[in-house]
């Protein structure tokens, strides 16, 4: 999630996996510091379902080859110990590890207020 974004991406790589029907639509935009990033030629529509009982998300994201370098920069040594995490289903179980973004929600989602719901009632629930 980047809220100081205003648009979602997603990688080519994971629209191929999910075969998404990709929409023809240039868009241009710029990145930190006003950097100049390539031309997004397509953009995409996601259903994106929740592990619990809360509604479905969707979202218009663009399309890009990379979306950043690999996050964590370095692995998050002794994290998935954490009390806070035990017993804790997540959608990415290596998150402590590097490894490539395929997807960024940004403050464009308009159900974000239900994911944001769903995330909390998961981490206390």
């Amino acid at each position: 999630m980047d809220s100081g974004s205003t648009l979602s991406f997603v990688t080519t790589k994971l629209v191929q996996r999910l075969k998404a029907k990709k929409i023809r639509k240039s868009t241009s935009f710029t990145g930190i510091s006003q950097t100049s990033v390539p031309t997004s030629r397509y953009q995409v529509d996601l259903d994106l379902i929740p592990n619990s009982d809360q509604p479905n998300i969707s979202v218009r994201a663009i399309v890009l080859d990379r979306i950043s370098g690999d996050q964590p920069g370095f692995p998050l040594h002794g994290v998935r110990e954490q009390p806070f995490l035990k017993g804790k289903k997540l959608a990415d179980p290596l998150f402590d590890q590097p490894g490539s973004i395929d997807l960024l929600f940004g403050a464009d989602i308009s159900s974000m207020k239900y994911f944001f719901k769903a995330m909390l009632l998961e981490q206390i629930g």
